[in-house]
């Protein structure tokens, strides 16, 4: 049950009244019947007290006539004098679940801050105020009540108050201009009527006996219970709110400037990868030139002591038998592979060969002499692409193919490679 969604049940009984000497008080305080001198608070029409043994005990209108603010009526005023009395207390309730606060927000925390954030349900803990003599009360009654001024106003506190009535109702009252420094708290009086004929659950007799004091248990209410209450205007709310809005901008500011980033690294990372494969690319204009020659580029002379057939038939790397040279073959438009790249000497000119000089050696022995060539069509296969476009490629973005690889280390398994350059970083399967 909403604190601000209730109606008004058994209007026709009221549980406060005046007696003749203008004083609220107790149907629980009075003589059973028309002895009870009483009146209602809003017609002035006598009653009488109500005090049987099966119902709960009430005031009712002798003449039966229907008065619609008399419930209304008697808890207002009623409210307004317990709360003057000396000692009295006021409950304030928690304020906006922080849960339905970052959820609005789209706030995102980490493991501290979210330890931090969530050490209480409520952005605005319930407290308990003690009611200062020196508050003042605009409306005594409910026909002082007025729409544009807080029916109670408590000034240590920066607190207003206003009564939910059908002269104030919810919606009216959210109109009212809140004032930055002040608090604006909404009390529904028709919550506590629904609290007082509560009489049908498990302790039915239990709540008969509390409901027939009614002036205790709305102070109970009033100072010990949040229930039926609410903050239409809270400036601290509004300035933990400020501040979660300007996290959540700067946590926005810094992704954005993150990814911003991660495009600025990944656009170079692409421009150098260009870079190199042109840089490592066969020219083409050799090609006119030589007709259907291989062009060759020879390994340095450090690394050919460390290589092994091995070695050299996975980074591609061939022998040409007319230069007695270890390196790099292959037609003009041909990109080296990036692992076979650091192996070479990148400042020796690109050297026409013809194919009969070129050896290729399967993966067999420790050493790189003395093997025996193999028929091109022996040593490799064209790959088998399986299943295209499984992702990007990390260098240059290009798709990402599963193949079964035809040639080298990993002749006949499965792996992923870029579908645009073999010599990007590839995933044996």
């Amino acid at each position: 049950m909403d604190w601000f969604d209730v109606t008004f049940t058994r209007a026709l009984a009221i549980p406060f009244a005046w007696n003749s000497d203008g004083r609220w008080c107790d149907v629980s305080d009075v003589e059973r019947g028309l002895k009870c001198g009483c009146v209602c608070p809003a017609c002035r029409g006598p009653l009488v007290a109500r005090k049987g043994d099966e119902r709960i005990h009430h005031f009712a209108h002798h003449d039966r006539r229907e008065c619609r603010h008399a419930l209304e009526s008697s808890l207002f005023g009623m409210a307004v004098e317990l709360l003057e009395n000396p000692g009295a207390t006021l409950a304030l309730p928690g304020h906006y679940p922080r849960t339905d606060l970052a959820r609005e927000m789209g706030a995102r925390f980490s493991e501290g801050q979210k330890q931090k954030f969530y050490r209480s349900p409520w952005v605005i803990d319930p407290i308990r105020i003690v009611a200062p003599n020196g508050f003042v009360v605009n409306a005594r009654t409910i026909d002082a009540s007025m729409l544009e001024t807080a029916d109670l106003i408590f000034p240590k506190e920066r607190l207003k108050v206003h009564f939910l009535t059908s002269r104030k109702p919810l919606e009216a009252a959210k109109t009212v201009p809140a004032e930055p420094d002040w608090k604006v708290l909404a009390i529904n009086l028709r919550y506590y009527a629904t609290l007082w004929w509560q009489t049908c659950d498990e302790d039915k007799e239990q709540r008969i006996a509390e409901a027939r004091a009614a002036k205790s248990l709305m102070a109970r209410w009033l100072g010990e219970q949040d229930t039926g209450r609410g903050f239409l205007y809270h400036p601290e709310f509004q300035r933990r709110k400020e501040l979660l809005a300007d996290l959540v901008r700067r946590q926005k500011e810094h992704e954005a400037e993150q990814l911003a980033r991660e495009a600025r690294q990944r656009n170079e990372r692409v421009a150098a990868s260009k870079a190199a494969d042109a840089y490592w690319t066969i020219p083409k204009n050799n090609e006119a030139e030589l007709g259907t020659a291989l062009f060759f580029k020879p390994a340095r002379p450090a690394e050919v002591a460390n290589l092994t057939r091995w070695l050299a038939t996975n980074l591609g790397l061939v022998r040409a038998t007319n230069l007695s040279q270890w390196g790099f073959a292959g037609a003009a438009g041909t990109i080296v592979p990036e692992t076979a790249r650091r192996y070479l000497d990148s400042d020796a000119a690109w050297t026409p060969i013809p194919p009969e000089f070129i050896e290729k050696f399967e993966p067999h022995g420790n050493g790189v002499h003395a093997a025996r060539p193999k028929p091109v069509d022996q040593l490799s296969q064209p790959d088998q692409i399986m299943i295209p476009n499984l992702g990007l490629c990390v260098r240059c973005q290009s798709a990402v193919d599963e193949v079964i690889f035809g040639s080298g280390l990993f002749r006949g398994r499965r792996g992923r490679r870029c579908s645009a350059n073999s010599a990007h970083p590839t995933t044996i399967l």
